[in-house]
């Protein structure tokens, strides 16, 4: 089975990309075509891509979807997407933008809404993006429709897309995965917490994160990811008694840091999955979660959670947890075992290479 991808290297979709893409080779023998748009890739992710065996890249810094002035850029990247389907002679586009569900070519295309403008300005409110809300609702409608199958990541956002696009087209769910082997507790610093993200993006709600710890608190907060986004999107978090920000880090850096880190603070308003928080979880720590649906679907009783939004609720359940390393402990190991329950890499895999099959039939 061959296999075109396309990814984005900006957000958490790249190390889902890394985790489907590993497994579907090593294990099923797939050959992947893996088109990466968005950021050029840096050094760190060009190395990831090397060790991967039975995947062809091709790096561009096309636009993605929900940029600004994205259209000459679709256009372009979609020309060369189709070039390579034909080229290439692939089996099923896996698409993981919603522009390439509606190409003029006769192979099947899987769709994969990983998260859309819509249901972000809803969960996020505030003013929208300098995107233009009715082209790309159009472009999101179009790639729905012309896909031969839909994926989400979660319940909550197979619900957001049947609201906000209403596709006929089949939608499944298959909760992203991560390979556990990646991940282990190391030796727990007490009164620690972690945040690891887009922090410039509203979804990520760090502004209630540096609310709860605008003043010196009993917890040190180290944030890790970028304060500046593509369209010149700033958070304004400073260094003070209570938070670090260590800016991008090497992947290999912030596995240290879940393995170091007794408390992960998943704070987003708007995650259709959240891979930062799985990423902590396969690692031992305590999750604490905004109260909100999606984190309640994932994690269950398996989490911690805070009152919706709210920073003083925040602050006091963080400083209990840091005054209880025990508990937080006994917490990360309910966290380590959820994730290890449902959120693997291989059945992650399992679940596309039946959902290809289903699809390709008699093809391959």
């Amino acid at each position: 089975m061959h296999i075109l991808m396309t990814t984005d290297t900006i957000g958490g979709v790249w190390n889902y990309t890394l985790s489907l893409v590993r497994t579907l080779t090593d294990v099923y023998g797939v050959r992947i075509t893996l088109v990466t748009l968005g950021n050029e890739p840096h050094a760190d992710q060009i190395a990831a891509l090397h060790r991967l065996s039975k995947v062809d890249f091709i790096p561009t810094t096309f636009k993605l979807e929900w940029m600004a002035n994205p259209t000459e850029h679709l256009e372009h990247s979609a020309q060369l997407v189709m070039a390579l389907a034909r080229w290439r002679r692939v089996d099923l586009i896996h698409s993981n933008q919603f522009a390439y569900g509606n190409l003029e070519l006769d192979i099947p295309r899987v769709v994969v809404a990983h998260s859309d403008l819509l249901s972000w300005l809803h969960w996020c409110g505030g003013e929208p993006p300098e995107t233009d809300i009715e082209p790309y609702k159009r472009l999101v409608v179009d790639g729905l429709q012309g896909a031969s199958a839909i994926v989400c990541p979660s319940n909550f956002m197979k619900n957001n897309i049947s609201e906000y696009y209403h596709p006929s087209t089949p939608i499944h769910v298959i909760y992203n995965g991560l390979p556990a082997s990646d991940f282990a507790p190391g030796i727990k610093k007490p009164g620690t917490a972690l945040m690891v993200g887009r922090l410039w993006d509203r979804a990520k709600n760090a502004r209630v994160v540096l609310e709860a710890l605008n003043e010196k608190a009993d917890v040190q907060l180290t944030a890790v990811g970028p304060a500046v986004g593509p369209g010149g999107e700033r958070l304004d978090i400073h260094n003070h008694g209570s938070i670090t920000h260590l800016g991008e880090l090497p992947y290999p850096r912030v596995i240290e840091l879940y393995a170091q880190t007794s408390i992960y603070v998943a704070a987003s308003m708007y995650e259709p999955f959240g891979l930062a928080a799985l990423e902590a979880a396969f690692s031992g720590c305590a999750i604490l979660a905004n109260d909100v649906p999606f984190h309640r679907e994932i994690w269950d009783d398996d989490a911690i959670y805070f009152e919706r939004n709210c920073s003083e609720d925040l602050r006091a359940k963080l400083e209990t947890l840091a005054h209880q390393p025990d508990v937080a402990a006994e917490w990360g190991k309910r966290a380590r075992q959820h994730a290890l329950a449902n959120y693997t890499a291989r059945r992650m895999a399992e679940e596309y290479h039946s959902l290809y099959q289903s699809i390709l039939g008699v093809r391959v």
